[in-house]
């Protein structure tokens, strides 16, 4: 091997190792962006607006990934938790759910009524 071949097989060395030099980087770089993030959580978020008292239906949201740190307590991450529930106000298309936005339905038509005696 003359000296021309023995120099490009070590600048083919060296390119070898800076490339994993630069991998490695980049995963220590990953790595640490998702140690501050954190673990991620379905949320729920609004397909479309819904009017205040309508009752809410598992169709009216779409399922997201979120990270739990970001996560407000009162975010809705079951959507089981909307049964026999009603928007409080006036939901926006986009809006996160939050369990502060909905509350049971009243059941109104049940009241008993006295008759005059």
């Amino acid at each position: 091997m003359n000296s021309r071949q023995r120099r490009g097989v070590i600048l083919l060395v060296l390119s070898v190792l800076c490339a994993f030099g630069a991998f490695a980087g980049v995963l220590s770089v990953i790595r640490d962006v998702n140690s501050k993030v954190g673990p991620e959580v379905a949320a729920y978020k609004l397909k479309g607006d819904i009017a205040p008292y309508k009752e809410l239906t598992a169709e009216q949201f779409r399922k997201v990934e979120m990270p739990e740190r970001w996560l407000s307590e009162n975010a809705v991450t079951d959507l089981g938790e909307i049964r026999g529930k009603i928007a409080v106000t006036q939901l926006r298309k986009g809006s996160l759910l939050q369990s502060d936005m909905i509350v049971e339905r009243p059941n109104w038509g049940r009241a008993s009524r006295r008759s005059p005696s």
